[in-house]
């Protein structure tokens, strides 16, 4: 049993389906206890998108680049996307210290090429 959340929490009804799906926000979650009703419950979430009784969401892009650069030079370009991409998430990491940094970015943003062009 879960608690879950009024007014932003709807139940999937499918006919093919004992119980309704939970639709919470953008999470939709399934309640199978084995691999036979998780089957069953998948091809019933994708015929509820393909009925129209969903809605999809853009999708997330990821990209990554490797940089030479030092932090401090990545530093002011990768702040000035934040501004300019909110909705954006930057992630920055080295795989050692002294190897190149690795920048990730995250987001729903359509055009994807504009992170990567605004960073050069």
């Amino acid at each position: 049993m879960a608690l879950l959340p009024e007014g932003t929490t709807e139940l999937l009804h499918h006919d093919k389906l004992l119980l309704p799906l939970i639709k919470c926000q953008n999470v939709i979650i399934l309640t199978a206890t084995n691999v036979t009703e998780l089957d069953k419950e998948w091809n019933c979430l994708i015929e509820l998108l393909r009925s129209g009784g969903l809605s999809l969401m853009e999708p997330y892009t990821s990209k990554s680049l490797t940089t030479n650069l030092s932090d401090l030079e990545a530093a002011q370009p990768l702040s000035k996307l934040c501004l300019e991409f909110p909705d954006l998430h930057i992630g920055c990491y080295r795989k050692s210290r002294q190897g190149p940094l690795i920048i990730s970015f995250e987001g729903k943003v359509k055009d994807s090429a504009t992170w990567i062009s605004s960073f050069r």
